[in-house]
């Protein structure tokens, strides 16, 4: 079995989706950058997650969750509420 998952997006700026969040309103989980190019990682809220734009959303600014390095790892709650 293999990953297919490398940590790189596809534009070298914001990480590619991973997963969809199940019972979340079809919100995504995302690698760890907000900015590939720059290094720069998202600023999160307790559950995981921000508001931003994402590869999918068009330009919009929507709620999505981020792959991150401690726990919980993926996603701590269902947010933004």
């Amino acid at each position: 079995m293999t990953c297919l998952y490398e940590g790189r997006s596809t534009d070298g700026m914001h990480s590619t989706q991973v997963a969809e969040v199940v019972n979340s309103g079809g919100q995504l989980l995302y690698g760890k950058w907000e900015d590939e190019s720059l290094d720069e990682l998202p600023l999160l809220d307790a559950c995981g997650g921000h508001f931003g734009v994402t590869p999918e959303s068009g330009g919009m600014m929507v709620y999505h969750y981020h792959i991150q390095d401690t726990a919980p790892f993926t996603m701590g709650c269902i947010g933004p509420n």
